[in-house]
């Protein structure tokens, strides 16, 4: 997967993931040590004054080294258009939004934001736009098992505060097959078998599937299923209902499929909550990154 395949994964579940404006869940914590930061709030049900993500990812494999970082902050939501559902069944999450509009980001700045830890030092500041992106050096940020920590330095009405999280070991994906076009039967329950899991860290089987307008510069419907695994178990099952959340493709709409295992945590700092994640890609066999496009049908 190309860096700015990386990217653009990232971009849409950060669209699809926050994308009701008044809309918070609140998701337990994985591999993660709570965070520090100035003021409190959006406890016990009470709204927060705005959310973030941010974000770190690392592949390292014979044929794929390169890693990516990035932010974004908002008040209100990311998709001020969108209308979103969310169901969960056991270890699946389906977050599906359909958009009136274009999906657009309020972005604030937190000012800069630094990552160490890893195999160098990343440090993102905000764009024009107060979007954050970083650069994508060719090397992978980390292996697995090192404690990387996330500092923001605050900016107006948003905080200084961090953030720690163990940095999860990969995963070699042994089935589905992923060097060609993956299909997935809308139907069925969808498995996949892996090895190299460690006790503690969890896979996430991740199928993205999005629809744009005639002209395909506009979304407007984007469905995320995302399901967790023990990384040691090896393998896990998505049931037959999730997978038939899928939007089916089309001539205007795609879909993917990544295989990561990822720690994150969330963390609340003066009415903000911020969520902290790092993913692993997995790769499969031959070295190859642990993801390709699928046709839902």
């Amino acid at each position: 997967m190309s860096n700015a395949r990386l990217r653009l994964v990232w971009l849409v579940a950060s669209v699809l993931g926050f994308g009701c404006s008044n809309e918070v869940s609140v998701e337990h914590a994985s591999g993660g040590t709570s965070g520090t930061g100035a003021g409190s709030g959006g406890q016990g049900g009470e709204a927060y004054i705005g959310i973030g993500s941010v974000f770190a990812s690392s592949t390292d494999s014979p044929q794929s080294h390169a890693s990516n970082a990035g932010a974004l902050f908002s008040m209100g939501g990311f998709s001020p258009g969108a209308t979103c559902t969310e169901v969960d069944d056991g270890a699946c999450h389906v977050h599906a939004c359909s958009y009136s509009d274009q999906p657009a980001a309020s972005a604030k700045s937190a000012g800069t934001i630094t990552i160490t830890g890893g195999a160098y030092p990343v440090v993102l500041s905000p764009q024009v736009d107060n979007h954050y992106a970083s650069s994508d050096p060719m090397e992978g940020l980390f292996s697995g098992g090192e404690t990387i920590h996330f500092a923001v330095s605050g900016a107006g009405d948003i905080p200084p505060f961090d953030a720690s999280l163990v940095a999860p070991s990969p995963v070699t994906v042994a089935s589905p097959e992923l060097s060609q076009t993956l299909w997935i039967d809308r139907t069925k329950s969808f498995t996949g078998t892996w090895s190299g899991g460690h006790s503690g860290d969890e896979v996430y089987i991740t199928v993205t599937t999005m629809v744009t307008d005639v002209t395909k510069t506009k979304l407007t419907e984007g469905v995320i299923l995302t399901c967790g695994f023990d990384a040691s178990a090896g393998a896990g099952t998505i049931p037959a209902a999730m997978v038939g959340k899928l939007l089916p493709t089309g001539s205007l709409s795609s879909a993917n499929i990544d295989f990561s295992v990822a720690s994150y945590a969330d963390v609340v700092a003066g009415g903000w909550k911020t969520t902290f994640r790092l993913d692993r890609f997995g790769t499969t066999p031959t070295g190859a990154p642990a993801s390709g496009d699928v046709i839902t049908q």
